[in-house]
């Protein structure tokens, strides 16, 4: 299962990508000798449609094999099996193991997404003691 961002998000980075290309094309002079500096603005439209490609991909987080993923610059996982603690917070979740912890932030979610993933950590089965706020709304 994929949580997905939301849309503004992800489109974000494209409108940034394309903003960037754009400078580097109005100072784009092809007869003049130092358009290294140009070369910049193109490698940051660049990474900024990498970084879009990439987000519209993976999407925020995948629930797939036992694991929770988080596709971000490093990526974070966190196994189901070894989560002892949820926490409801004001930014969302936070699942927490013997080792690891893994935030997830509400805002960042689509809103077609944010009731799977509720109805997902609710049905994680942890007893009420280990689900920390239980009552508290995101």
């Amino acid at each position: 299962m994929k949580i997905a961002y939301k849309k503004h998000r992800v489109y974000y980075y494209l409108a940034f990508g394309f903003l960037w290309l754009i400078i580097g094309l109005i100072g784009y002079d092809h007869q003049a000798a130092d358009n290294w500096k140009n070369l910049g603005f193109f490698m940051v439209a660049i990474l900024y449609f990498a970084i879009f490609l990439h987000k519209k991909i993976n999407q925020y987080l995948t629930i797939k094999n036992g694991a929770i993923k988080k596709h971000t610059f490093f990526g974070r996982k966190i196994r189901l099996n070894e989560i002892s603690q949820i926490k409801r917070t004001s930014y969302g979740y936070a699942l927490i193991s013997d080792k690891k912890e893994l935030r997830i932030f509400a805002e960042f979610i689509d809103k077609k997404s944010l009731p799977d993933l509720t109805q997902f950590i609710d049905q994680l089965g942890l007893p009420d003691n280990k689900l920390a706020c239980k009552n508290q709304a995101l």
